[in-house]
């Protein structure tokens, strides 16, 4: 009986056990998709278009296209390219002069367009807080990703400008988790 009363005991245990390990285990994470990039003037998404070279600016709403990650050059301050997880495209200057579009193009060509340096640009309201805004600043001219005019127009093609630390038409933030 006593061997009985042991044997019961442990399976019990073992449930128990069991029970607590399943039902509070922290819940398995999401892959992680990369993070919007929003301007700060009009508080829509740059967007690359699946299966075109265009980037636009459209509503954040999670749509393809609109999630980047940064390579490996943004932790240490130095060159890195800005990729699309849809398309797999970086962004990439398409000339250097005022008003040139920024477009997709394959990573791996290494042009120097697809090269950018991400500044400090202060903070912006961001709900109940406040987020870092950062200017990506290509790696080889002093010129900035910009918002054309600070236009709120769904689908603006995105644009390079020379640099200027007064207009939020060349702040962005990140929406997702915390980068490093």
């Amino acid at each position: 009986m006593r061997l009985r009363m042991r044997s019961m005991l442990a399976l019990l245990g073992a449930a128990v056990i069991a029970v607590t390990t399943f039902a509070f285990a922290a819940p398995a994470q999401a892959d992680f998709h990369g993070f919007y990039i929003e301007s700060a003037r009009s508080r829509k998404c740059v967007s690359g278009i699946v299966g075109g070279t265009d980037i636009l600016q459209e509503p954040c709403t999670d749509a393809p296209g609109q999630s980047w990650l940064f390579g490996p050059g943004l932790s240490t301050n130095q060159p890195f390219q800005i990729s699309n997880f849809s398309t797999g495209k970086c962004i990439d200057i398409t000339n250097f002069g005022n008003g040139a579009p920024v477009v997709q193009t394959d990573c791996n060509l290494q042009q120097t367009g697809t090269y950018w340096l991400r500044q400090s640009a202060g903070t912006v309201p961001y709900g109940v807080t406040t987020v870092n805004a950062f200017r990506y600043k290509s790696a080889f001219a002093n010129v900035c990703l910009d918002l054309e005019n600070g236009l709120s127009d769904n689908g603006l093609p995105l644009q390079i400008w020379t640099c200027n630390n007064s207009t939020d038409n060349q702040r962005w933030f990140h929406v997702g988790p915390p980068l490093s």
